[in-house]
């Protein structure tokens, strides 16, 4: 199971690390402006994929997984991870729009699970795992870790509710 983590280590800790990069400083400070990916274009009235997905937090998903994947001697493997994870959340944000889900709502167990999905997919696709690789405790890890992590950005206010199970429609 610890290698299964430490094998999708870029894909989990770079979802987390944008997020975390956004509260902390762009959100608050503004300190670099950050442009939403689908530049405002809806399909039948409703956005593609929202304001809440960004070119910054693209580029910084799949840099901040590169560079892990690099620390971990895997370079191409932290880059393919970064983009099947930024996929993975923009399919997520698609589907949730269409289903009339409002940005930041909840669409669970997708919302915790969109990169880990993806991830498995393109990793079992191009046979990039290594023998030890488990599907089974990389989405369990995803699951509690994403919980985990939505729990502790609620009681630090950066998320309004940690009510997964309430989908919210616009």
């Amino acid at each position: 199971m610890i290698e299964t983590i430490y094998f999708t280590a870029p894909a989990w800790l770079s979802n987390t690390l944008t997020a975390i990069f956004y509260y902390a400083l762009m959100d608050k400070n503004h300190i670099i402006p950050s442009w939403p990916v689908d530049f405002g274009a809806t399909i039948r009235g409703r956005r593609l994929f929202g304001n809440n997905k960004t070119f910054f937090g693209c580029i910084f998903t799949i840099l901040i997984s590169a560079l892990i994947g690099s620390l971990q001697g895997r370079s191409i493997i932290g880059w393919t991870m970064g983009i099947a994870t930024v996929i993975g959340t923009l399919i997520n944000s698609f589907a949730k729009r269409r289903l009339n889900i409002t940005p930041g709502g909840t669409l669970f167990p997708f919302d915790q699970l969109d990169y880990a999905i993806m991830n498995t997919m393109v990793l079992y696709l191009f046979e990039a795992t290594p023998p030890s690789f488990n599907i089974f405790y990389f989405l369990g890890f995803a699951l509690i870790y994403q919980l985990s992590i939505n729990a502790l950005a609620f009681k630090f206010g950066f998320i309004k509710r940690f009510l997964w199970w309430r989908n919210d429609r616009v």
